[in-house]
Parts: C-alpha cells; structure tokens; sequence
C-alpha cells in the first residue's frame, strides 16, 4: 500500500544528494545571477538545508521568473519539507515552462507519492525515463512503487 511518509521523506533526502542536481533544462538560458543562486539552492539542498536551500530558489526566481530549473528546486526544496502541495505548483510550472525537462516529471512524481498518489507518481517517473532515458533516478524510484 505505498511507502510510509517518513521513509520516502529519508529516501528521498538521501537520492536528492546522491543524483545529479546541477544538470540543466535543455531550454533553460537563465540569466548568470538566477544561475548561480540556483546552483547555491542546489548545494543547500544537497546537504540537507531545505528550507535555505528554497529561499536561493526563491531569490532565482525573483531574478527570472521563467526559469523551469529554480521551479524544479525549490519544488524538490518543499518536498524535502513536507510541503508537497506547494511542490506540485513548482513541478507543474516548471513543466509549463519546459515540458522537455524531466526532472520536473521525477520531482512532482515525488510530490504526488508524498500525497499517497501512487498512479500519478508512477505516471510521472514513467515520463521523466521516457524524456531521459540516460537518467536513473526514476526508474530507481518507479522500480520502488
């Protein structure tokens, strides 16, 4: 009947520093201050300050709002604390921007499991293997539904 919240919650802390989180959108030509405060967003986040970790984003995104890449961080960020609705805005955005970029699709595939949303979630990480095959993350985390 699903993961439990708390060890998807620690799973998902633990793949969030193990995988790649600086690889860019194909689409994505933010500006170099969005970029960098993504990449200072990205480095928080990857050593467990998620709360700091979203204000970076959050800063990015002041400076270009139509960056896919900030939505997909500070949705992993607000995964990261248990705010999975807030983080399915992010995903959902950050799609409309890229619909391209499949760390989009795993992120809000991991919002919707926090949710208990199972056939979502496995719809998501199904779109982000098919999007980028090369990209494990997914298929690790569809493999665990």
């Amino acid at each position: 009947t699903g993961v439990p919240r708390d060890q998807f919650l620690a799973t998902f802390r633990q793949l969030a520093v193990a995988m790649k989180m600086s690889l860019p959108s194909r689409g994505s030509r933010a500006s170099a201050p969005a970029l960098e405060k993504v990449l200072q967003g990205e480095a928080l986040q990857a050593a467990g300050k998620s709360a700091e970790a979203a204000a970076a984003f959050e800063a990015a995104l002041k400076l270009d709002p139509t960056f896919a890449r900030a939505f997909v961080g500070r949705g992993n960020a607000r995964v990261s604390l248990d705010q999975p609705d807030f983080a399915l805005d992010d995903f959902n955005e950050a799609i409309r921007l890229d619909p391209s970029f499949s760390r989009a699709y795993n992120g809000r595939g991991n919002a919707s499991l926090t949710k208990g949303l199972l056939d979502l979630a496995l719809l998501d990480y199904t779109e982000a293997v098919r999007l980028d095959t090369l990209d494990t993350v997914p298929l690790l985390q569809r493999g665990l539904l």
